[in-house]
């Protein structure tokens, strides 16, 4: 692949994960809402949309990683700034902004994530507590 193709999809990706990013934060604040509601029945297929989009992500972040192998450079934001300082000007601006959108988004989609995880953890301790039982493995071997 050559170069121009290679930053062409780069650029391509980082355009979708972002569009990923805005299209998955509010399915994670929809789970929170449902978490708070202990709605189960809409909780279920909601969670099988986030994990396809967190695939989606996983996938496109390890073409990002072979892109940049692809260019010589490391398979991470070191090597994502090398490239940068490669380009010309407008382009490494126009990339270096876009990138930063990135990571402003995956930044509030975990944030939003992990309190979702939070929520999640607060409604198995209460059950476990109702149930007399425990979900935690440690527990076990005492």
């Amino acid at each position: 692949m050559s170069a121009k193709a290679a930053l062409a999809e780069l650029t391509r990706g980082i355009r979708a994960d972002l569009a990923r990013c805005q299209a998955l934060q509010p399915l994670l604040v929809e789970q929170q809402r449902l978490l708070a509601r202990t709605d189960a029945e809409a909780l279920q297929p909601l969670g099988e949309q986030i994990g396809d989009a967190l695939a989606a992500l996983e996938v496109s972040a390890g073409r990002r990683g072979e892109i940049l192998v692809g260019l010589g450079l490391n398979a991470d934001a070191g090597g994502f700034e090398r490239l940068l300082t490669k380009l010309p000007p407008a382009l490494a601006a126009e990339l270096r902004s876009l990138w930063r959108e990135l990571e402003a988004a995956l930044v509030r989609c975990q944030a939003l994530n992990e309190r979702n995880g939070e929520l999640l953890a607060s409604h198995r301790t209460a059950l476990d507590d109702l149930l007399g039982t425990t979900t935690n493995p440690y527990d076990q071997l005492r």
